[in-house]
């Protein structure tokens, strides 16, 4: 939408009453840009509070609340849309006719399943897979309605082994799309005394998912017993 979004936001409020602004829930969206001065004007260029001329505008910039989202992880942008994952769940932003523009959008609700960490999602030529406290799951974009939905690709299959992962090693995981041979791999710990202190390049097992086969299997990272 020649916009820059931004989220990610903890808030931490101290003393506050209930017009105190919560920002964990925002996403703040620049005017239409222009120039480079323009990436930071997260607002309308009238004046609000100005009795003659305040109404918004196609191009301003603004900010956008989902109440329900206690933290944002990631945002990302597919097709027409803004992918906005958060830790209780995935939303779906998107413009009511011809794109995104300030005066006419929607959220909608896509899953109740959040993420765990947004290194474990992954773009797969605009379908994305990530990994949840319930499992792992894909969204695609619907047929008809050209919405995105979600569905759970290990609940049927894979869901015992996902579930013995420890959550420190699901909470660091890695995962990356290997368009060569069209496979999703993740890398994690799988270890008793894996800590999230010691986590950077230190994995003990890999995932794959296999689209073409649509088969998962493991492989084990083992250490060298000698140089």
């Amino acid at each position: 939408a020649q916009r820059l979004f931004y989220s990610g936001i903890t808030s931490s409020i101290t003393g506050g009453d209930n017009r105190s602004p919560n920002y964990s829930g925002y996403i703040f969206f620049s005017k239409t840009i222009t120039a480079d001065d323009d990436l930071g004007k997260c607002y309308q260029i009238a004046d609000p509070t100005d009795p003659g001329i305040n109404d918004l505008v196609d191009t301003d910039g603004g900010s956008i609340q989902i109440p329900e989202a206690t933290r944002i992880i990631k945002i990302v942008s597919s097709q027409s849309s803004l992918l906005v994952f958060a830790e209780n769940g995935v939303w779906e932003i998107y413009g009511d006719t011809g794109g995104f523009i300030a005066t006419s959008f929607q959220a909608s609700k896509i899953s109740t399943n959040g993420v765990i960490n947004p290194n474990s999602i992954v773009n797969v030529n605009g379908t994305f897979i990530y990994w949840s406290k319930a499992g792992i799951y894909i969204l695609t974009p619907d047929a008809a309605a050209g919405r995105f939905k979600a569905e759970s690709i290990s609940l049927t299959s894979i869901q015992t082994l996902f579930l013995e992962i420890p959550d420190v090693g699901k909470n660091n995981c890695k995962g990356f799309y290997d368009e060569k041979e069209n496979r999703v791999r993740w890398l994690y710990n799988d270890s008793s005394t894996y800590s999230s202190e010691n986590y950077i390049n230190n994995y003990t097992k890999e995932l794959v998912l296999d689209l073409t086969l649509q088969a998962w299997y493991t492989n084990a990272i083992s250490e060298l017993s000698s140089n």
